[in-house]
């Protein structure tokens, strides 16, 4: 129960971090709404991405002496993700060509 109340937590804390960036790019004449609701789906994407990241290291670090199986296995999927966070523009490089 906590666990999932820290990760939607952790997620709205992320998003509201680019509020004030979407509401600032509102102000744009005439093209503001959709760069906005851009914005707003990239941010969203950002903070899911990035706040499941830090909830799956959390846990799988807290986890290690007493279910060590399901911890390495919330380690490897913090770290795949990790990985893709910073490698994506490679990957899709390659992707593409």
């Amino acid at each position: 129960m906590f666990r999932i109340l820290g990760l939607v937590l952790t997620v709205l804390g992320l998003y509201l971090v680019f509020i004030p960036i979407i509401l600032y790019l509102k102000w744009i004449p005439l093209i503001g709404v959709l760069i906005s609701a851009m914005a707003t789906l990239a941010a969203l994407f950002f903070s899911l991405i990035v706040g499941m990241t830090i909830c799956f290291s959390v846990i799988g670090l807290a986890w290690i002496g007493f279910r060590p199986l399901l911890s390495f296995f919330l380690l490897a999927l913090s770290s795949i993700s990790i990985s893709l966070i910073f490698f994506w523009d490679k990957i899709i490089e390659k992707i593409m060509m």
